[in-house]
């Protein structure tokens, strides 16, 4: 966003953070004109632009897994995991695979968002699998000083987010280019993971 209004010095911003759901909602309200937020059920009111993300696992850079490429159920298996909330959805997804690899996904920690989990992870009492954009902020905002690494999780535990804006409401040629602006930053940023 920053990056967007640096050459725009007449454009305001008003920056609202919430739960999906009441980002759907406000969009599908029309009361903004861009949003974004998690992949929730379609609605006729809103404009839906898909970004496909997945789960990477967040582990400590000294943790005998980060030698290996890619972490599997049979590497977490009954390991202590900060996670999101039950009704989650990585949450569910999470739970499904380690049920059909025949192996134990144990929430040592449950959370409403994955950014507490890096302490978490950083102390050494658990592992998170998180999405790549929160992945890619802990290095962006840690930087070198950062102990932990993030490793790909397999099979795949999608985490699709989307650009929302109203139905009724066509976007501004402004509102166009931040949307396409959203895409190629996001793209560029997961690819850092």
């Amino acid at each position: 966003m920053a990056e967007f209004v640096k050459d725009r010095p007449d454009v305001d911003v008003s920056v609202m953070t919430r739960t999906s759901i009441k980002v759907h909602e406000w969009i599908a309200s029309q009361q903004y004109d861009v949003g974004i937020a998690e992949m929730l059920d379609q609605r006729e009111s809103i404009n839906i632009q898909p970004i496909r993300l997945e789960c990477v696992c967040a582990l400590r850079k000294d943790d005998p897994l980060a030698e290996k490429e890619v972490l599997t159920p049979d590497d977490l298996d009954n390991a202590p995991m900060a996670s999101l909330f039950r009704e989650h959805f990585t949450y569910q997804d999470a739970k499904r695979v380690f049920a059909e690899a025949g192996r134990r996904f144990r929430t040592r920690f449950e959370l409403s968002v994955f950014v507490p989990g890096f302490t978490l992870v950083e102390q050494g009492v658990a592992y998170c699998l998180v999405d790549q954009i929160n992945a890619a902020s802990y290095r962006l905002y840690r930087g070198d000083q950062g102990v932990l690494t993030f490793r790909p999780f397999r099979p795949r535990l999608p985490y699709d987010i989307a650009v929302l804006t109203p139905v009724h409401r066509p976007p501004s040629l402004l509102a166009t280019a931040f949307c396409e602006r959203i895409d190629h930053e996001v793209k560029r940023f997961i690819e850092t993971v």
